[in-house]
């Protein structure tokens, strides 16, 4: 993390190492600027940005490659932080729930159920061979028909 002082406007520039002009964000005194730097990290560790809007004030948080329509504003630093932890949490559950609905679906193909996609429509078609018999449906053999290792041979 860098933290530079801007020389003609006397605003804080806060930026990762690695970080572009588009990772950077500006505070006007250096308490907002220490505090930004580590909400910045914060929600970096959760694939969030933080990026503060130049003639507003306001925050912008959104994921780390993430298109506009992903993107929200809050008026507060705090505000800003409390948003992008929520967004992390909710991305969170989605992907738990995508993972699931992939399990299941694993679960059906091993049944040999396939699955065809169509456009909003998921239909299933059944196996084409009958399905195997468990175990406990096989007839027992008979004594006779067992194989006992211990048998005397005739």
């Amino acid at each position: 993390m860098t933290l530079a002082r801007l020389p003609h406007t006397g605003q804080y520039r806060v930026n990762f190492r690695d970080g572009t002009d588009a990772t950077a964000a500006t505070a006007d005194t250096l308490d907002d600027a220490v505090k930004l730097g580590w909400a910045m990290v914060e929600l970096r560790a959760l694939d969030i940005t933080l990026a503060r809007l130049p003639n507003t004030g306001h925050y912008r948080v959104n994921f780390i490659y993430g298109a506009d329509a992903t993107a929200a504003t809050a008026e507060k630093l705090d505000d800003a932080i409390k948003l992008g932890r929520a967004m992390a949490v909710e991305r969170a559950e989605r992907q738990a729930e995508e993972a699931k609905f992939r399990r299941a679906l694993a679960n059906l193909a091993a049944r040999g159920v396939t699955l065809a996609r169509l456009p909003g429509v998921i239909s299933a078609t059944a196996q084409t061979r009958p399905p195997r018999p468990p175990r406990h449906w096989t007839t027992p053999l008979s004594s006779a028909e067992r194989w006992r290792p211990n048998a005397p041979q005739k």
